[in-house]
């Protein structure tokens, strides 16, 4: 971990390659306003912050800095193998760990930076243990951070409804893919406790390809991320194939199937080409 030079040794570059802020959190813990005026582009809602949280918020701000010294921690080589791009994108990301936002997360994107806010009270306030919400923190990283990898790689540039939803499908699942936990090989999606889930993820996105209304393709395509996870069929849907495919032709096989880009997904997963 190196300290950037003028700074207070809360904002950090991990081996060259990302950014990581901690300046906020740091003011929360020492009992210092929160914001000094230079950080406008950060909403902070402080009147609603909980000053009691500090034990818990400077376990999880240690935690974390300690899996971010190697990040990506799940599914790195994945990773490395999917994106070639791999290093420009982490040099680009910039993690402010943070207190007093409406949000778990929060992304902003410019020409030199792709920055994702985690506020550490908001993880701490969805579970009681500890782990659950170094889970979710970790979680949403490598997700924020996958999305980011795979739009770089394979913007969308598709018009027609079919092409949106091939690209839905195959950033939102490939993204959840690769941030479900530390390794795909230990994922269980093919026992039986999915197999409910994926039968109705896969019927929903079959029924949701044939769909010619257009005023609901609209309404599939821009479907709130907040709806509970299984609803979102799209993702899940692709979720399940993905790791169908990786089961049975390894990472090459998903290397050589993500190269596509995501064009004809939905059809590749029906066979319907």
């Amino acid at each position: 971990m190196v300290f950037l030079p003028g700074t207070d040794r809360s904002v950090c570059e991990m081996e060259d390659v990302m950014k990581i802020d901690t300046q906020i959190v740091d003011r929360y813990l020492s009992g210092k306003p929160l914001l000094t005026g230079e950080e406008d582009r950060i909403p902070l809602d402080q009147s609603a912050l909980e000053m009691d949280r500090r034990e818990v918020v400077a376990e999880l701000k240690t935690r974390t800095l300690a899996f971010l010294q190697q990040f990506p921690s799940f599914n790195p080589a994945l990773f490395q193998a999917l994106f070639p791009a791999l290093g420009i994108c982490q040099k680009r990301l910039h993690v402010h760990l943070l207190v007093g936002s409406d949000d778990l997360c929060r992304t902003a994107k410019s020409d030199a930076s792709f920055d994702v806010f985690i506020d550490l009270i908001q993880a701490a306030n969805r579970t009681r243990i500890v782990s659950q919400m170094m889970y979710l923190i970790l979680h949403t990283l490598h997700y924020e951070f996958a999305r980011h990898c795979l739009l770089i790689h394979w913007p969308d540039s598709g018009r027609s409804y079919h092409e949106r939803l091939d690209h839905l499908c195959f950033v939102e699942g490939l993204a959840t893919y690769l941030a479900w936990n530390e390794n795909a090989a230990d994922y269980r999606f093919y026992t039986d406790r999915y197999e409910q889930k994926k039968e109705q993820a896969f019927g929903l996105l079959y029924h949701a390809f044939q769909i010619e209304d257009a005023k609901v393709q609209e309404q599939i395509l821009s479907a709130p991320a907040d709806i509970p996870f299984w609803n979102q069929f799209w993702v899940s849907a692709s979720l399940f194939y993905l790791d169908d495919l990786y089961r049975s032709t390894g990472s090459d096989g998903l290397q050589s199937f993500c190269t596509q880009g995501g064009r004809h997904f939905v059809e590749t997963i029906f066979d319907l080409n």
